[in-house]
């Protein structure tokens, strides 16, 4: 990959969340104005003093009834009817934005990373595209060569079902799960932090969907005092660089009474992974 390409889009899951959150609201709002008692609050600023609250039955009623600040209940339902009133329309307004647009922007979301496909494959090899379609991308990501850190005779090791070798039989299982689900990783690819320092992250591994890169620490010995030290050093090495706990920065740790677990495993490639 000779040059930065654009990153994947992936506004459109934000936008179909905000949809959904939005339409979860407006029927809520909308389900609480229908239970609310008739008449309409008036609030009367002063410029010294406190406000006042006036009860209308009637929009065209100029004065009404007082309503005691010592009243909460009352007030409470009121102004919250009266927020209720001015914050539908708000809600209603955005989700006629959104929800055409959505769909208009889910029709066309694969045109630029499809471009490249529509060329015959010969053809394929003369261009830099500005994006890859997914599958392509993933296909030259992982075929991008690299050296990992060395196993020495005395160090353990565990063959995943892809034959590689991994340190632990944690790092045995997150590798087999990911291959299972059919997520692209590197094991112990080396990472460049600064220009000193070059890291091996346990796995590096690819989003397919999104094309976005994440890096998975397995700390299997947290139980051990020095190995929870340098734990904490490597950590704060990562977020010094710009690589945060659950942004790009997956962390998985153990202890001997308390190991990792498939479940655990799941539910982090759930969230970021698929």
């Amino acid at each position: 990959m000779k040059k930065q390409l654009l990153p994947q889009n992936c506004i459109l899951d934000d936008i179909f969340l905000r949809i959904s959150e939005l339409e979860k609201c407006q029927k809520q709002v909308r389900n609480t104005l229908a239970s609310y008692p008739p008449g309409k609050i008036h609030i009367s600023q002063r410029k010294r003093g406190r406000t006042q609250h006036y009860l209308r039955s009637a929009s065209t009623q100029k004065c009404g009834r007082y309503i005691k600040h010592s009243d909460s209940i009352k007030l409470k339902k009121y102004l919250q009817k009266a927020y209720d009133e001015k914050v539908l329309p708000l809600l209603d307004t955005e989700l006629s934005l959104l929800k055409p647009f959505g769909e208009k922007y889910r029709s066309i979301i694969n045109e630029i990373p499809t471009c490249f496909s529509s060329f015959p494959e010969d053809s394929r090899l003369y261009i830099e595209p500005v994006t890859y379609p997914n599958d392509e991308y993933a296909k030259l990501w992982a075929a991008e060569p690299f050296e990992s850190k060395t196993f020495f005779d005395h160090e353990p090791s565990f063959f995943t079902e892809k034959g590689e070798a991994v340190r632990s039989k944690s790092e045995l299982t997150i590798a087999n799960t990911l291959a299972r689900k059919g997520i692209p990783y590197k094991y112990e690819f080396p990472l460049r932090l600064d220009k000193s320092t070059i890291i091996h992250p346990d796995f590096t591994i690819l989003n397919v969907r999104t094309q976005k890169v994440y890096y998975w620490e397995h700390r299997g010995m947290m139980d051990d005092r020095d190995y929870a030290r340098h734990t904490v050093r490597l950590i704060k090495s990562y977020e010094a660089n710009g690589y945060f706990p659950g942004d790009t920065l997956l962390i998985t740790e153990e202890t001997n009474a308390s190991p990792l677990g498939t479940a655990e495993i799941q539910r982090i490639i759930n969230k970021y992974l698929l």
